[in-house]
């Protein structure tokens, strides 16, 4: 049924105006919390650890290690995206098809959205670079990012990317964090329960034009037989992941 979902979704849409990842961070990346709190707010024994929590997170989403990201998340958490919410409003059709509503998705679909967000994305081109980091409270962390990368329109045959524009905006990353146990034997787990991402909305919407322009026209990036996924196996990669 997951896969179904998947499959309508990215039949449907032939444009997405959020990023993927990289396979590993970009040199000029830093996750390192002592660079990154610059205004020193991450003071206390539990900020720091949400910090370097947030940096966690942000590494293992930035590196598409799936099983990594996904195992940082309470089992209730939620997940926002200001770009899905866009993407879902510019075509609300859609809402009958994603594995995401205005935007927000649970963990029972985390797997599938971020291949959703792959299959629209040249991966390899996509670098998240982290800024500044903002402890709030004892419960939350504002990542202060800027990202670029690559919106792609795939062969729905092969795979293949076809077309590419480059995309990239400044984005603000808050996720929050609460205790989670298991069962009672188990240890107390820091994880994420809230993780809401801002992005330039006008970013997208011209990524989303320029894309649907370019595409036109022949095809405008090189041939790479190694960036030629089918959704299907895109979906099945992540799957495997978590295996």
């Amino acid at each position: 049924m997951k896969t179904r979902l998947f499959n309508a979704a990215v039949l449907a849409m032939g444009l997405l105006a959020v990023g993927a990842a990289h396979a590993a961070p970009p040199a000029t990346s830093v996750y390192n919390l002592a660079k990154l709190d610059l205004l020193q707010t991450c003071k206390t024994p539990v900020q720091q650890e949400n910090g370097k929590l947030a940096l966690e997170n942000l590494k293992a989403f930035t590196s598409w290690k799936v099983k990594d990201f996904m195992v940082q998340f309470r089992p209730d958490a939620l997940v926002w995206h200001s770009s899905l919410a866009g993407l879902l409003e510019a075509y609300p059709k859609l809402g009958a098809v994603v594995p995401f509503k205005m935007g927000q998705w649970d963990m029972s679909h985390q797997v599938e959205v971020l291949a959703f967000l792959a299959a629209h994305n040249d991966i390899d081109a996509y670098h998240v670079d982290p800024s500044r980091v903002d402890c709030i409270g004892d419960d939350s962390v504002m990542l202060i990012t800027e990202f670029t990368g690559k919106q792609v329109l795939r062969d729905k045959t092969t795979g293949c990317i076809t077309h590419a524009v480059d995309f990239g905006s400044p984005t603000k990353i808050l996720i929050q964090f609460k205790d989670y146990q298991a069962s009672s034997v188990d240890p107390v787990q820091r994880l994420v329960y809230r993780e809401y991402s801002t992005l330039d909305d006008k970013a997208s919407v011209d990524a989303r034009v320029r894309l649907a322009e370019a595409a036109k026209g022949p095809s405008n990036v090189p041939a790479d037989p190694a960036k030629c996924m089918t959704d299907a196996a895109i979906l099945a990669d992540f799957q495997n992941q978590m295996n």
